[in-house]
């Protein structure tokens, strides 16, 4: 039997999500989408692994949006909600129950039929008047003509505060984020786009200027630091070990500590040498000689042979005071390794060096293209995020200013 509602034209319940907001779930979900087959696109036979897994999830993010952003329309033949990507449908003369379920103040509503069902949530402007709509639908016998009243809508008109939350959550996040990386990267950022590159035979013109300068060259260490075989001459060897035992695994972030030697090291260039300080140099751009969890029986493997036993010590103490397993990250730079470091000159009896401008050394084991590439990349990618946080937080405004004329907010 036909069941049609009797109404005149049909009538949108909008969702009220923000173009802010969409336009941010979109970037988000390329991302997720694109990253595996990224990831897998040079690993050669796998990349089918990376295009399946990134099909999986482009199904996903469709359904995703659609319930985002889907509005719904209610006319004469049924329910139907509809987004930019999607739509789907139900009749009302397939309307048979309807049931409802609440999560952390969000009530979503699910009108089901025998192949079909719909869902929407409080978030849907005007959602209570929707809802008498459907569960007339499910409940109400139609007249002789196949028709059932629209019902009386004598609620006054709700806009949900849900949307517009959303729309805060996302610029709050974005600026912080952007805020965060600018402070967090401020002094490399400044060091490689101020601090400029000179020959180490006109260091002596910054004698005391305290004024930061940057230097290429081979550095070399008079200490006898090496591998245990003496096969492996290092200008630079650094240890890193991570302690994320029970005592402070509640902490925000694990203990790290840091060792590294020679203190002193020479860095040479075609037109002089300059001796330097090396004040926990600890950097992700230096070589990766060892990764590992750092146990016990750590002697037996071979970090030990790479590891110059000027270490031994201080991580045997290490090993001793911790209850669980260590990560430990060693980095080496070979003899007379060509490095990129920054500082002020400063006179050292009867030569010049170069000491760090704050508590650690800046070294880099990339060229200073690279390195001025990856500092712009990394501003550009924070401002943006600032920018795009306080667009987000004036169009909450905006959107904040046109609900409560549409609306009670809810």
């Amino acid at each position: 039997m036909e069941k049609r509602l009797k109404i005149d034209k049909p009538l949108v319940f909008r969702k009220g999500t923000s173009l802010y907001t969409k336009v941010t779930v979109s970037i988000l979900l390329i991302i997720l989408t694109a990253s595996p087959l990224l990831i897998f696109a040079n690993t050669g036979a796998l990349i089918w692994v990376g295009i399946a897994i990134s099909i999986i999830l482009a199904a996903v993010s469709v359904y995703l949006w659609h319930f985002v952003t889907a509005d719904v329309i209610v006319d004469s033949l049924g329910l139907e909600m509809k987004s930019s990507l999607w739509k789907n449908r139900l009749l009302w003369k397939d309307a048979k129950w309807m049931s409802d379920s609440t999560y952390r103040g969000v009530t979503t509503y699910t009108v089901k039929g025998d192949n079909s069902k719909i869902s929407f949530n409080s978030e849907i402007q005007n959602s209570a008047y929707l809802q008498s709509i459907c569960g007339s639908a499910v409940h109400d016998t139609p007249g002789s003509d196949g028709y059932f009243p629209l019902p009386t809508d004598n609620l006054p008109p709700t806009v949900s505060s849900g949307p517009l939350t959303t729309t805060y959550l996302f610029a709050m996040m974005c600026t912080a984020m952007g805020a965060i990386g600018l402070v967090c990267t401020f002094d490399n950022t400044k060091t490689v786009l101020s601090a400029p590159l000179i020959p180490i035979s006109q260091a002596s013109t910054y004698l005391n200027k305290k004024q930061e300068i940057m230097v290429y060259g081979a550095l070399h260490c008079d200490e006898d630091l090496a591998s245990r075989d003496g096969k492996h001459k290092y200008a630079l060897q650094t240890v890193r070990i991570k302690d994320c035992s029970s005592s402070t695994r509640s902490s925000a972030s694990c203990d790290t500590y840091c060792l590294w030697a020679p203190s002193q090291a020479w860095l040479k260039d075609k037109t002089g040498e300059i001796e330097v300080t090396l004040k926990d140099p600890v950097n992700n751009s230096l070589p990766l000689s060892w990764e590992t969890q750092l146990k016990k029986d750590w002697k037996t493997t071979g970090l030990f042979d790479l590891m110059a036993p000027t270490f031994d010590e201080s991580v045997d103490k290490k090993i001793a005071g911790s209850k669980s397993d260590l990560d430990l990250t060693l980095r080496t730079i070979p003899q007379d390794g060509t490095v990129l470091m920054a500082g002020q000159v400063v006179k050292c009896e009867d030569h010049l060096r170069l000491d760090p401008t704050g508590n650690t050394t800046w070294i880099q084991g990339d060229s200073i293209d690279v390195v001025k590439n990856d500092a712009l990349k990394s501003l550009a990618l924070n401002a943006s995020l600032l920018l795009w946080g306080i667009i987000g937080l004036l169009a909450g405004f905006r959107q904040w200013a046109q609900a409560k004329k549409l609306g009670t907010l809810t």
